[in-house]
């Protein structure tokens, strides 16, 4: 009880001294005792310097009815609890983040890829006719060039001409209206 009532005392001096050996008498012990509650050291070793810290510079309003040992530990258990909770609470919020985003991003990927289909349509239909049923029938059918061929009654040659055309209107088109989208 006398060694607990000069700690007390200790911490309310100015010497920097005996809180120095206070901290060296103390530090390993909290050190374990916090690493019961959690393996992150690192943590605990932020913990552990914050609770002699914040002890050093509130010595003067500290009003010690326990023992300072009982004090100081429950000192930094309370601070292990609010770093504990602010590591929740900033997991939420990252996750709500990270949901929000990827919600978004989801959106305006369906929307620009929406956009690109309706671009995609519109530069079909101005296909020339024959043009634009070779294509159909070879890239969206999946038919192959002979097959297109003897239905449309046409060489194969005409028809690789006809898709030839097709790619070159359509990529121009594409171009023109990806770039009026700001896409």
């Amino acid at each position: 009880m006398l060694k607990n009532k000069r700690l007390i005392q200790d911490i309310n001096v100015e010497d920097e001294k005996d809180f120095n050996k206070l901290y060296q008498e103390h530090y390993n012990a909290l050190y374990i005792y916090l690493l019961r509650f959690t393996l992150d050291k690192k943590n605990v070793e932020d913990i552990v310097q914050d609770t002699f810290t914040h002890i050093w510079y509130k010595r003067k309003q500290i009003s010690i009815n326990t023992s300072f040992k009982s004090y100081l530990y429950k000192t930094a258990y309370y601070k292990l609890i609010d770093v504990h909770r602010l590591n929740i609470k900033n997991d939420r919020l990252l996750s709500s983040y990270n949901y929000v985003e990827h919600t978004l991003s989801s959106k305006i990927n369906d929307d620009i890829t929406e956009k690109h289909l309706e671009s995609l349509e519109a530069c079909i239909s101005v296909l020339p006719p024959k043009c634009k049923d070779v294509f159909i029938a070879h890239k969206i059918s999946g038919k192959k060039h002979k097959e297109v061929a003897n239905e449309m009654g046409i060489s194969i040659k005409t028809v690789e001409n006809h898709i030839t055309k097709a790619y070159k209107t359509l990529r121009n088109c594409m171009n023109n209206s990806c770039s009026s989208l700001n896409i």
